[in-house]
């Protein structure tokens, strides 16, 4: 079964209201997306199952979330190719100007300044959605990176139980 990406109904409502330094909404954004849901509605369910939102999320958190829809969730490294079938949720790295440009620095004077400069987008075989920028098609990943100056550095492969 092919599965698609929805783009929230409240996605740039809830991305406007939610943006901030160092995060935003992308991480629910992402599961909205799968869930063809809204974000408000992830956020609701995120604090009723015990998650703590400070303005951005871990990979952590957006695996616990989806486990506790039923879903089934399997961390995998950066340079995959996507699967007819699945979901994915990619982790983004925001590439800076310093010189350390390897991992885990990637542009930045230490990891942690390179890690508040994350993103979330969510991914088919088909489709990929970012929060900010809205749906395209998979050919464009590429050029939204370079784009973007940007890097996955990990995936979440995601299905459903009993499929």
């Amino acid at each position: 079964m092919s599965k698609k990406i929805y783009r929230p109904h409240d996605c740039k409502k809830m991305t406007d209201r939610y943006l901030i330094d160092g995060g935003g909404i992308c991480g629910q954004s992402c599961i909205a997306s799968i869930m063809n849901t809204s974000i408000n509605w992830v956020l609701k369910e995120w604090k009723n199952i015990g998650l703590e939102w400070k303005g951005w999320s871990t990979w952590y958190q957006l695996k616990y979330f989806l486990k506790n829809q039923g879903y089934i969730v399997k961390q995998e490294k950066a340079n995959i190719r996507y699967l007819k079938g699945y979901w994915y949720i990619a982790r983004v790295q925001w590439k800076g100007d310093g010189k350390k440009q390897e991992k885990p620095f990637y542009g930045y004077d230490h990891w942690s300044k390179a890690t508040a400069n994350t993103h979330f987008i969510s991914l088919t075989k088909d489709m990929f959605l970012c929060n900010h920028d809205g749906l395209f098609r998979i050919g464009h990943l590429e050029p939204y990176l370079k784009f973007h100056k940007g890097v996955i550095t990990s995936h979440l492969r995601i299905s459903i139980e009993n499929e």
